[in-house]
C-alpha cells in the first residue's frame, strides 16, 4: 500500500499526473479515512484543466461534505458544478440523497417524480430513485420515523455504524408492521456485513411474517446457512420453504437452480 502511495505521490508531484492524483484521493478516502487529504487531491483535479476526472472528483469531493456532516455545503456545491457533472443521473441520484438526508421531502418528491416520469426501468439509476420514493411512501404521515431512518442512513454513510445501527434498533419495533420489518431486515443486513452471523439470524426471525419484507429476510436467511456457514441441510431445508411461500417470486427460478445444484 504504502508502495503505491509513493508512487502515485510522485508522479502527482514530477509530472502533475490527473489520474495518479485521482488514484491516490481514491485511496486516502476508501482506505485510510483521510477525508482532508482526500479532499485536498479532489479539488486540485477540479480546478485544473478540463480532465477526464473532474467529474467523479466533484461527486468524490461532495461525499466527503456528507461524511464530515456537512449537508448544505454539499448540496450547494451539487449544483454549482451541474453543468460539468457529466451525467445526470449521477447528479439526479446525488441530488435525491442529500435531498433525503436534509428531510427536504416536498423538494425530494417533486425532482423524482419528474426523474421517474423522463426515465425507464432500463436506467441504472432508476431503481435507486424509485426505491427512495418508495422510502418516503413507506413512512407516509409518519414523518418523525421518516427522519429517525434518513439520520440512521446517513450516520451509515459517515461510517458511523453504532450510531446508525441504534437509530435503526429504536424503530425496529414500530406499530407498522411494514416499517418494521424493513428496520428488521435492514439492521439484520447491516449486522452480517459486520461478521455478527448469530445476531443477523436472530434479527431476521423478528421479521413479521405478514411483512412484505418476509420474503427477503427469508431469502437472506437461506443464504447464510448456504454460503456462509455451508450448512447445506439447512439452507435446503429453507429454500423448498421459500419455493412454497413464494411461488411468484422473481427469485424462484433462481433458487430452484440452486437448490438442484445442492441436492444433485
Amino acid at each position: 500500500m504504502q508502495r503505491a502511495i509513493n508512487i502515485y505521490d510522485s508522479l502527482r508531484i514530477n509530472t502533475n499526473d490527473i489520474e495518479s492524483t485521482y488514484h491516490l484521493a481514491e485511496i486516502k478516502y476508501k482506505i485510510l479515512g483521510d477525508l482532508d487529504g482526500a479532499s485536498t487531491l479532489y479539488n486540485s483535479i477540479i480546478n485544473s484543466k478540463n480532465n477526464d476526472f473532474k467529474s467523479l472528483s466533484i461527486i468524490k469531493s461532495i461525499d466527503i461534505m456528507i461524511s464530515k456532516g456537512q449537508i448544505q455545503l454539499a448540496k450547494e456545491t451539487l449544483e454549482k458544478y451541474k453543468n460539468i457533472i457529466k451525467s445526470d443521473d449521477i447528479f439526479a441520484s446525488k441530488q435525491a440523497q442529500i435531498l433525503f438526508y436534509l428531510n427536504d421531502w416536498e423538494q425530494l418528491n417533486e425532482k423524482n417524480k419528474v426523474y421517474l416520469k423522463k426515465n425507464t426501468k432500463e436506467n441504472p439509476y432508476y431503481n435507486d430513485i424509485l426505491k427512495i420514493t418508495s422510502n418516503i411512501m413507506l413512512f407516509n404521515e409518519d414523518i418523525y420515523s421518516l427522519e429517525q431512518y434518513s439520520e440512521s442512513l446517513m450516520k451509515l454513510f459517515q461510517n458511523k455504524r453504532i450510531e446508525s445501527l441504534d437509530i435503526m434498533n429504536s424503530l425496529r419495533n414500530h406499530s407498522n408492521i411494514e416499517i418494521a420489518g424493513k428496520m428488521n431486515y435492514e439492521y439484520a443486513y447491516i449486522q452480517l456485513s459486520q461478521g455478527d452471523i448469530d445476531k443477523a439470524l436472530e434479527i431476521i426471525d423478528d421479521v413479521n411474517e405478514e411483512s412484505a419484507y418476509i420474503e427477503s429476510a427469508t431469502l437472506l436467511k437461506a443464504e447464510i446457512y448456504d454460503y456462509i456457514l455451508n450448512d447445506i441441510s439447512k439452507a435446503v431445508d429453507i429454500y423448498l420453504y421459500f419455493l412454497e411461500k413464494f411461488p411468484d417470486s422473481i427469485h424462484y427460478d433462481t433458487i430452484r437452480l440452486r437448490l438442484r445444484g445442492l441436492t444433485s
